[in-house]
């Protein structure tokens, strides 16, 4: 596997939430070039929505770089959100507990709405 199997769409950050998407395999092969991409979006942004729909694998090293975002956002004050609707990565975030660390999303709209309530709480609902 190369790094090109792993794509990044990253959006326009809207009101200081970014989202991006992974798309094909994350593991170790190309865990460092998504590293850097996913650490420079985050830079100047309140809120990550990492949405996991069209990855079709992970592995640990992929879940620690979950866990590595959250920590890096939650020491700038930041938030992450994990949106995926595939039972196979929903099983793994539960099982290594990520998923009682990072929120997890059925959809985009929904992680959307929480992020922007929690990084802007005096926006009206």
């Amino acid at each position: 596997m190369s790094d090109e199997e792993t794509l990044l769409d990253a959006r326009e950050p809207q009101n200081g939430i970014q989202v991006v998407g992974l798309l094909g395999e994350l593991d170790y092969s190309n865990l460092e070039t998504v590293r850097q991409q996913v650490y420079q979006l985050i830079n100047g942004v309140t809120a990550l929505i990492i949405d996991l729909r069209s990855l079709e694998f992970i592995d640990s090293n992929g879940l620690g770089l979950l866990l590595a975002a959250h920590k890096r956002m939650r020491e700038k004050g930041g938030r992450v959100a994990l949106v995926s609707t595939s039972t196979h990565i929903e099983k793994l975030l539960r099982i290594s507990g990520l998923e009682t660390i990072i929120p997890v999303f059925k959809d985009e709209p929904s992680a959307l709405d929480a992020m922007a309530k929690e990084v802007n709480p005096a926006t009206p609902a």
